[in-house]
C-alpha cells in the first residue's frame, strides 16, 4: 500500500490485499496492471521515475479501482497523490 509519493518503485514489492494475493512478492516497478486506490485524493502513475509525465502517465480518481492504460500498464516507475 502506498500512502505518499514514491519517486522510484524499484525495490518495492506487492503484498496481498482485499482483492487477493496474486502478484504478492513481485517488484512493483514495471509490473502493475491496475490500481486499487483507498485514498481521498487522485493518484497518478508515471511511466518514468521521479514523477515525469513526459512519455506517459495516468490519473486515477479518488477511492477508485482502475486498469492502467496501455501506456503505463507494466511500464510504471513512480506514483503520487495529486489534488
Amino acid at each position: 500500500m502506498q500512502y505518499d509519493k514514491v519517486s522510484d518503485y524499484q525495490g518495492r514489492y506487492f503484498s496481498s490485499g482485499r482483492n487477493g494475493s496474486s502478484g504478492a512478492g513481485v517488484e512493483v516497478k514495471n509490473h502493475a496492471a491496475a490500481v486499487d486506490s483507498w485514498i481521498y485524493d487522485k493518484f497518478r502513475v508515471y511511466y518514468n521515475s521521479k514523477y515525469n509525465c513526459e512519455i506517459a502517465c495516468q490519473t486515477i480518481a479518488p477511492r477508485a479501482t482502475a486498469n492502467l492504460n496501455s501506456s503505463v500498464k507494466n511500464n510504471n516507475a513512480s506514483g503520487q497523490n495529486v489534488s
